[in-house]
């Protein structure tokens, strides 16, 4: 089997890399190649190019990387026409990813959305029906979107959202805090978009400072790193910021230092499911 899987967040590198995973051990001859990050990477996916990191919301921050992604979408095209797989797979992404999808449509194979656009949230009238023209499967993780698309098509399924299997918690895990520490931690979760990290994280330093400053010495604080290409630029603002220096910097252990925090500064998204 060949596939080519299309993600261009931290969130889809995530789901990319655990979809990687189990098709490995269905099909270990499987050959999968793509978009995303370096957890596809480490889940053995072969990526055409790194794009979790320029992930966007928004017309001016999206307008920000429009060179970048028009000539992402003219050689991803390319050479997903030049070297065929079995079937595409699209993950989240919607700007992107539908771009892609109508540039591909004519190759004739089989094309699945994972994590389709949010049509019962914002998206406009008739939107999911274009979606689910466009794709030849669409596998939903809520089931009001499931609901939607299956308006208009028979070829949608809802699969449940995966950070539910992502977080089944042992034993150990249910064990999240230390009721003998005398210091409580609060975590700064402040997005996988650089525009978060340069608009949210200054705002929880802030914060904590203030916290800090009511309470002495109460509450141990670290900030969470999505992905390693973001370490330089949160080093750099938490170095600039004067409580910068009384903040550990995690790197993408979010889910563990989640369970041992006593409190979260977080950013709107994935964090707060």
């Amino acid at each position: 089997m060949k596939l080519m899987i299309f993600a261009g967040e931290v969130s889809g590198d995530l789901y990319g890399s655990y979809l990687a995973g189990e098709l490995g051990k269905l099909d270990p001859a499987a050959e999968l190649s793509g978009t995303g990050g370096e957890m596809m990477a480490a889940a053995g996916v072969d990526i055409l190019a790194f794009t979790a990191h320029k992930g966007s919301v928004g017309f001016y921050e999206s307008a920000r990387h429009y060179g970048y992604f028009k000539r992402l979408l003219t050689e991803t095209s390319a050479h997903a026409k030049a070297h065929p797989p079995d079937a595409y797979l699209f993950i989240d992404n919607q700007g992107f990813n539908i771009a892609l999808a109508r540039k591909l449509k004519a190759e004739g194979k089989p094309m699945i959305y994972f994590f389709p656009p949010q049509v019962w949230i914002w998206s406009l009238p008739g939107e999911a029906k274009k979606v689910a023209r466009l794709f030849d499967h669409i596998i939903t993780p809520f089931k009001k979107e499931y609901d939607e698309y299956a308006r208009h098509t028979r070829n949608v399924y809802y699969a449940g959202h995966p950070i539910v299997d992502i977080l089944s918690r042992t034993a150990e895990g249910e064990k999240k805090k230390d009721e003998g520490r005398e210091k409580r931690c609060i975590g700064l979760f402040p997005g996988s978009r650089e525009q978060e990290l340069e608009t949210l994280l200054p705002v929880m330093l802030d914060a904590a400072e203030t916290l800090d400053g009511l309470y002495p010495g109460r509450y141990d604080y670290a900030v969470s790193v999505s992905t390693a290409l973001f370490s330089g630029k949160i080093e750099a603002i938490t170095g600039r910021h004067p409580f910068g220096g009384k903040v550990a910097i995690v790197l993408k252990n979010s889910h563990n230092l989640m369970n041992k925090c006593d409190m979260i500064f977080a950013s709107s998204g994935t964090v707060t499911l």
